[in-house]
């Protein structure tokens, strides 16, 4: 039979695991900024190509990037009437679209001493919101949109106002 003492350590076992687990996983400001931190990087390195330039901050976007969540989100109701193959088709042109339209503006990008100011997140459950400003000439409000999957924060939506 299980004494008061036997259950107790049980559970204070159990909550310190489940805590662990949870201090494990890095809050979603954090790995934004990492990524922020790392493309600003690659876009101010003056021995990298533009052409490298492109290449790796399309490596870092596609790691961080949820597609097929923005891609569900993108197409709503009709998500659920295509096949596989059709959502599949469509997660890599979308990727396709917004890396080509990203591109685009990296090479018209110059960098004018602009930075990105980390104003708040608000974590429920498997979500996050992450609030930024990006102070250029002007400053520009932006929100990261994030789910956990794994170990790790994915963007699924970008909310520039």
């Amino acid at each position: 039979m299980f004494t008061k003492r036997s259950i107790l350590l049980a559970l204070t076992l159990v909550l310190l695991a489940a805590a662990s687990v949870i201090a494990a996983v890095p809050r979603p400001t954090n790995q934004l900024r990492l990524t922020v931190d790392r493309i600003i990087e690659v876009l101010r390195d003056t021995d990298l190509s533009h052409d490298q330039v492109l290449q790796e901050v399309a490596d870092l976007v596609r790691s961080k990037f949820d597609f097929w969540a923005m891609s569900q989100r993108t197409l709503g109701v009709n998500w659920k009437k295509a096949t596989k193959e059709e959502q599949q088709h469509f997660v890599k042109l979308f990727a396709e679209l917004l890396e080509d339209t990203y591109r685009g503006r990296i090479k018209a990008y110059t960098y004018n001493d602009e930075h990105v100011e980390y104003i708040g997140e608000r974590v429920r459950g498997s979500r996050a919101e992450v609030h930024t400003i990006v102070v250029a000439n002007k400053e520009i409000p932006v929100s990261y949109k994030m789910r956990l999957k794994g170990e790790e924060w994915l963007v699924y939506d970008v909310i520039i106002e």
